[in-house]
C-alpha cells in the first residue's frame, strides 16, 4: 500500500478546534491520532499489531484520539487545542491498525 500521510492542523491555533486530516490509511480502518511534545526513535505503540509500531514521538505522548476511516482511506480528527498549548510545540502522528503502519510526523506551534 502507499503511505499515510497526515496533513498539518487546520487552523492549528490554541483555544480553538483544530481539525486533523490523514489519507492513504486502510478504508474502514480504525486510525489513531498520536500527540506529544518530545521527539523520540524507541516510542512503540501497540493498538492491534502485535509487534507494535513505532513512532517518533517522545514520552510522554498520548493517543488524541481515534476514529474510522472512509471507504475512500481519509480519516479525520476535529479536537479542541487547549489555550494552555498556545507558545508551545506538538508532534502528531497517526497509526493505522490494520496496516500497522505510522504516518509521517508533523510538528506544529501553537
Amino acid at each position: 500500500g502507499g503511505s499515510i500521510v497526515l496533513a498539518q492542523p487546520v487552523p492549528g491555533t490554541a483555544g480553538v478546534n483544530n481539525t486533523f486530516t490523514v489519507t492513504g490509511c486502510t478504508p474502514n480502518s480504525i486510525v489513531g491520532f498520536y500527540v506529544g511534545q518530545a521527539l523520540g526513535t524507541n516510542t512503540i505503540v501497540r493498538p492491534t499489531c502485535p509487534l507494535g509500531v513505532q513512532i517518533g514521538i517522545g514520552s510522554p505522548f498520548r493517543l488524541l484520539g481515534a476514529v474510522r476511516a472512509n471507504a475512500s482511506g481519509v480519516a479525520t480528527l476535529v479536537t479542541l487545542a487547549p489555550a494552555t498549548s498556545a507558545g508551545k510545540t506538538f508532534h502528531f502522528q497517526v497509526v493505522d491498525q490494520i496496516k500497522c503502519q505510522a504516518s509521517n510526523l508533523v510538528t506544529e506551534q501553537y
